[in-house]
């Protein structure tokens, strides 16, 4: 094919660690930085695209679900630039340079873009939801004369470039509101199908919180053509065998940041190679090496971290603005072995060293004897730390089939659990009972009162029991889910997952709820600051007192005017009768 006529059309993708930069964020990078146009999207030739892209038929049938289901963010594709014949020289080697920019320095600049699930959009951050180069038809001025552009153009393509570099260096330093995750932001069947790397990764393997990776994930695993001496930077379409495994594509990609494809030699199908077949041992070094990390990072794991000083300040603002302890307080935490519970057990335990006044700590755990849940190993470390430690074992899933009447079970095992815990707290003389509820926690507990229940509510930072002999406190009510995940995992602590069957056999209205906040936040980051703020009156107890009066103010206008009318109507009935007679 090297003859014959070809349209100047070149399509690629830009390697970002396990992942690709998405198509529409390199093309509005291009846009931005460069003035350059491009396009990006799916194929159209699909079959030849998706060869191209490497993706399976079954990831094909997988993907067409999810963007029938509008997760357009998940449609795979490729940018595309064009080279007219018109164009001269200078402009194509800019063109060029802005590519090869773009292919290694881009990812600095992912973090200040904001992209819509729904429509797959990337943009800047100052234009996500506005416009400021807006003209609008009904203030424009066709007579007067032309106005003066707002910024001087640059004189050359090479200061463009310039500044291009002095912005690379300042991109990760001018990192505003980004969400800490964007993980849950898609469920499990389609997380399995992200193809592109989130800004919120990008961030975390900036800042040392992830480990890079190379093997190359997700459904797009673009061919390899051979390997070059130099790989090229941009890589181009071409029509080849299929490469031998991801593995080796993603060894070779790795240095550029690419994926690197060249044009085939005279066969279209090469003969297979019988050297590049996999050596079974091949990699045992590789594996070694990790295990010997593995075991060097549990044997240096402390038995007590230090929580990050965000997370401190956090519950340091709650604990003081509820005047939440006081000295003395004999404390009851309860801890199901989940990481907001076992995160805040060390921040109690870190405050209880540096806080002005004294308390006690002591920990409860209520095993529900359920076979997918079993939190037995906490005695062993609840031993270790020192920290005063009460197992409280009841069959509830047993009890809820005899006891439980018109209620979720949900509901059923919440209600039994605090009451263990206040019986607990009652025997052993605790005056207060600690939760770990968190900021996400409270969000979704107001999304779901609203709209299921039709009532302005959430879970409260500080109230009392039905019979006001135990205090009920949540420390972490400003305290976001994913810095306690960061901070469990990171400091290994023995996090047990609950499985309950009734929870999560399938996807319930907190999973949904949870799921809709993680899309709204990759639009505006700064939700839950908007929701911390909007939450704050509803976090007091007493607030719900003139509520709940308004409410009944209201429902006794509504019946009495419904009474009338039907006191109206008997009474017309009547007389309608009266008169037949």
């Amino acid at each position: 094919h090297g003859t014959a006529d070809r349209l100047p059309i070149f399509s690629f993708l830009v390697r970002a660690g396990a992942r690709f930069l998405h198509y529409n964020f390199v093309c509005a990078l291009l846009n931005d930085l460069f003035g350059v146009q491009s396009r990006g999207g799916c194929q159209c030739a699909g079959p030849y695209g998706q060869r191209l892209l490497g993706i399976s038929k079954r990831d094909q049938r997988t993907l067409e679900s999810a963007l029938i289901d509008k997760t357009e963010v998940l449609r795979p594709g490729m940018s595309r630039v064009s080279f007219p014949y018109i164009m001269d020289d200078d402009e194509v080697e800019y063109i060029l340079a802005a590519l090869d920019f773009v292919a290694t320095e881009g990812w600095k600049f992912l973090p200040q873009y904001r992209f819509n699930h729904k429509t797959g959009e990337w943009k800047h951050r100052t234009r996500f939801t506005k416009f400021p180069t807006r003209k609008w038809l009904s203030k424009a001025t066709f007579l007067a004369s032309p106005p003066l552009p707002a910024i001087t153009p640059v004189a050359s393509y090479a200061e463009y470039l310039a500044q291009a570099k002095v912005l690379a260096e300042q991109a990760l330093s001018e990192v505003h509101n980004t969400p800490q995750s964007h993980a849950g932001m898609l469920d499990a069947s389609k997380e399995s199908l992200r193809w592109f790397i989130y800004p919120s990764e990008v961030l975390a393997s900036v800042q040392g919180k992830s480990l890079p990776t190379l093997d190359l994930v997700g459904p797009i695993q673009p061919h390899l053509y051979g390997a070059p001496p130099t790989p090229p930077i941009i890589a181009v379409e071409s029509d080849s065998s299929r490469a031998r495994s991801a593995a080796a594509a993603s060894a070779l990609v790795c240095t550029t940041g690419t994926c690197p494809i060249i044009a085939p030699k005279a066969e279209k199908y090469p003969l297979r190679d019988p050297t590049a077949d996999s050596n079974p041992l091949q990699g045992l070094e590789q594996a070694i090496a990790a295990t010997d990390k593995i075991a060097q990072q549990v044997t240096t794991t402390q038995l007590f971290p230090t929580p990050p000083k965000k997370l401190m300040r956090l519950v340091g603002q709650a604990m003081m603005q509820w005047q939440m302890i006081e000295d003395g307080d004999r404390l009851l935490l309860g801890v199901s072995g989940g990481k907001d519970s076992l995160s805040l057990l060390h921040i109690l335990l870190t405050l209880q060293k540096r806080a002005p006044v004294r308390f006690t700590i002591a920990c409860a755990t209520v095993d529900p004897q359920t076979p997918s849940f079993d939190p037995s190993p906490l005695k062993e470390y609840m031993r270790t730390l020192g920290v005063e430690y009460h197992y409280l074992s009841e069959n509830i899933v047993e009890r809820a089939m005899c006891e439980m009447e018109g209620d979720s079970l949900c509901a059923y095992c919440s209600r039994m659990k605090r009451g263990l815990l206040y019986s607990c707290c009652r025997t052993h003389n605790f005056n207060k009972l600690l939760l770990a509820q968190h900021l996400d926690d409270l969000a979704e507990s107001f999304i779901m009162s609203a709209m299921y229940n039709g009532q302005v509510r959430t879970m409260k930072a500080k109230y009392w029991n039905d019979t006001k002999d135990v205090q009920v406190l949540r420390p972490l009510v400003y305290v976001r889910e994913e810095a306690l995940k960061e901070f469990a995992y990171s400091s290994r602590l023995p996090v047990i997952n609950e499985n309950c069957p009734a929870c999560f056999e399938q996807p319930k209205e907190r999973q949904r709820v949870k799921k809709m906040l993680f899309q709204e936040e990759s639009l505006n980051p700064d939700i839950y600051n908007s929701f911390r703020r909007a939450l704050l009156p509803l976090m007091d107890n007493e607030i719900y007192a003139p509520l709940n009066a308004i409410r009944a103010r209201i429902d006794v206008q509504k019946k009495a005017k419904s009474n009338a009318i039907a006191s109206s109507k008997k009474q017309s009935k009547q007389q309608t009768d009266i008169d037949e007679m």
